[in-house]
């Protein structure tokens, strides 16, 4: 099967436009934050093949928390932490942070864990489509993180000047 992007992400592809695509894989986070149908990895790659170089930014260095303080609160924060550093780095660590916390990680080797995380041949299953209504419930921090990412950046761009 393959793979059929969003219209956000295939716009902002087609654009070239970095933030929409960053916040395009930002949305197949939000709504898979285990990536169990393997959306996220495949947007991913998506972009990549379509010659989008500069997805990545360097990482900000922020130290990230240990997993005992790992939590929904802790990955909604990493996803609006997202919207100012896209780092492979903190984006790998939100994929397993949201692995961990929505418990909904798709069967894999215990040897190799690091399937999951972004790389340049990463090997994923078809994705179902198989939605629940429950998500939104589930996923309402991370909406909210999301909300208040997108306020700061607007105020942001506001006061810029």
């Amino acid at each position: 099967m393959t793979f059929q992007p969003i219209q956000a992400l295939q716009k902002a592809v087609e654009s070239k436009n970095i933030r929409n695509i960053r916040s395009a894989i930002s949305s197949y986070m939000v709504s898979d934050p285990t990536d169990s149908r393997g959306e996220i990895h495949r947007a991913v790659r998506h972009v990549e093949s379509n010659g989008i170089k500069n997805l990545w930014e360097p990482h900000d260095n922020e130290q990230f928390k240990n997993k005992n303080e790992w939590d929904k609160e802790y990955y909604g924060a990493l996803q609006a932490e997202l919207m100012f550093n896209f780092s492979k780095e903190r984006f790998n660590h939100a994929l397993e942070v949201g692995g961990a916390v929505y418990k909904k990680a798709p069967k894999q080797n215990n040897n190799n864990t690091s399937e999951r995380l972004v790389t340049r041949k990463c090997d994923v299953k078809s994705p179902s489509n198989n939605r629940n209504e429950s998500d939104i419930k589930k996923f309402l921090p991370v909406l909210i993180g999301i909300g208040v990412a997108a306020a700061a950046v607007i105020i942001y761009l506001v006061n810029k000047d």
